[in-house]
């Protein structure tokens, strides 16, 4: 642990919102909360759909206390889907 602390001065996670216990266990192993200010941690909490595998979207509140995020950066601006297939997977999602 200690080689790869020193190895690694930052972390990056995407797609955080699909992580298991085991996995945010393993974040904190090598990157210990203090050290937070190396973690970069990415993730939407309205796409996580691996619960069925454990995934646990909590993983997310836990780590923004945990590591006292200051700032949580939201990207609202979807550049990809047009307005009418926004508003049918909204109207979806709103059912869920």
């Amino acid at each position: 642990r200690e080689h790869y602390q020193r190895r690694f001065a930052h972390l990056l996670v995407d797609e955080f919102q699909d992580t298991n216990r085991l996995q945010y266990a393993w974040l904190k192993m090598f990157a210990p909360p203090g050290r937070g200010q190396g973690v970069f941690a990415v993730g939407d909490d309205d796409q996580s759909i691996y619960a069925f595998r454990g995934a646990r979207v909590g993983n997310m509140a836990d780590f923004e206390r945990e590591y006292r995020v200051e700032r949580v950066v939201k990207l609202e601006q979807n550049y990809r889907s047009s307005g009418h297939i926004l508003d049918a997977a909204n109207e979806l999602i709103a059912h869920n």
